[in-house]
């Protein structure tokens, strides 16, 4: 849990209403379940026996001791003085109502109506995520695939030394053998592979290697 504030931009404003004991909090949904209970929203300020050992309880506490949580003229409420990041929707209502309640459940979108748990599960399943469905295309299979056929060509323990001084003249740090002084004679292709990733030297990724990366494109 943090305090911050939020761009209200394009983000839906929540409702946690219970008229019976005066409570009305607003908030805007962040990151996955959380929420920020906006300034001037009303907490309950008595809490039930119950919820003195609920988890949120020691929550409710910290924001009163930090001066998150303030006392109001009415004392059946506490105020939010600034806005309440909660890392969950649940937490923010405990913390409001000071006793345990289902989150997804008691808040409600301005307008709609609809509750939180509804407006997220169209969210998951809404048209940020139709690019799951497409066909995938990566532009670094066809490089990849290319390199490992010629990488065929030197199976050999002599003609592995080649790849080795490719690599060091492209200025890839090749890793010393056993005692750390010998340097490497002969390697296999996932260490080459390993040694190519671990680079900053793979097409796209650093303009002003352009001249080394060339080495491995004609592996000369």
């Amino acid at each position: 849990m943090t305090t911050g504030t939020q761009n209200q931009a394009a983000i839906p404003t929540f409702e946690l209403k219970l008229p019976k004991i005066g409570v009305r909090a607003t908030g805007l949904p962040t990151g996955h379940n959380g929420i920020v209970v906006k300034a001037g929203s009303m907490a309950r300020a008595d809490t039930t026996p119950s919820f003195q050992k609920h988890n949120y309880f020691n929550l409710r506490h910290t924001l009163l001791e930090k001066g998150s949580l303030v006392p109001t003229d009415d004392p059946k409420f506490l105020r939010f003085a600034e806005d309440v990041v909660f890392d969950s929707v649940s937490a923010a209502a405990a913390v409001s109502i000071a006793r345990s309640a289902r989150g997804p459940k008691i808040w409600h979108q301005v307008g709609t109506g609809q509750t939180y748990e509804d407006w997220y599960a169209e969210r998951v399943a809404g048209p940020m995520f139709d690019a799951l469905h497409a066909p995938a295309s990566f532009e670094w299979t066809a490089f990849f695939t290319a390199l490992a056929k010629k990488l065929m060509e030197y199976q050999q323990p002599e003609s592995q030394k080649v790849l080795l001084t490719i690599l060091r003249e492209a200025g890839v740090s090749v890793p010393f053998d056993g005692d750390q002084t010998l340097e490497l004679e002969v390697i296999d292709p996932f260490t080459f592979f390993s040694l190519v990733l671990k680079s900053d030297l793979l097409p796209g990724m650093n303009s002003g290697a352009s001249q080394s990366t060339h080495n491995f494109y004609v592996l000369d």
